[in-house]
This record gives C-alpha cells, structure tokens and sequence, in this order.
C-alpha cells in the first residue's frame, strides 16, 4: 500500500532464472572448494532451470573443463557464446573475451 493506495503489479517475474543463480553460486562455492561431483550437480540442476543463460552455460564448462573433460565443456562454452552473441547482444558484449578465453584454453 502507498499513500493509502493498492498498486497491482502487471508483468511476470522469471524466477527460474533467479533460481538458476543460487545453483550457480553453489556450484562455484563447490568447484572452488575442489568438490567436483556435487558442483557438477549444481551446475547441471542450474541449465535445466535456466539453459538460455550465459551464467548456467559458463558454469557448466567450468565444472566439467576442471573435470577434465574438454569436449563436455566445449559444447557448454560454444553455447555461453552463442547465447552472448544473441541474446541482449548489447549488454552481454562484454562477456565475449571471457569466453572466448575460456575455449581457447581447452585448445582443439
């Protein structure tokens, strides 16, 4: 209530996204913490939430490019990419030398 008002809102809040950003921070808490199985969950359980994020996508590959497994997360990356290229192209630009960093260190 404002000044003795009732306001309504009329749109949509996107919580899975929201959703997907606490599993992201998880997973980086458990990645850093060398955790590797439980932060493969998290970062699994935060695409499914939310598979057109940048943020979901970068985690994914981070996880699985520090469990060794390349290809995995070559695919994650390529997909964070696509999805910074795309999607708000303008406000996402400046994630586009992270990961293409991040490819580049996996090689061929």
């Amino acid at each position: 209530m404002i000044q003795y008002g009732v306001f309504v809102f009329d749109g949509h809040f996107d919580i899975p996204v929201a959703a997907a950003l606490n599993h992201v921070q998880k997973s980086q808490n458990l990645l850093a913490a060398k955790q590797l199985e439980p932060a493969l969950a998290e970062a699994q359980t935060a695409v499914s939430l939310a598979p057109n994020s940048v943020d979901t996508q970068l985690m994914l590959g981070d996880v699985l490019s520090a469990m060794g497994q390349p290809a995995s997360a070559r695919s994650a990356y390529e997909k964070a990419l696509e999805l910074a290229q795309t999607i708000e192209p303008d406000f996402q630009i400046r994630r586009l030398p992270g990961i293409q960093q991040r490819l580049a260190s996996l090689g061929q």
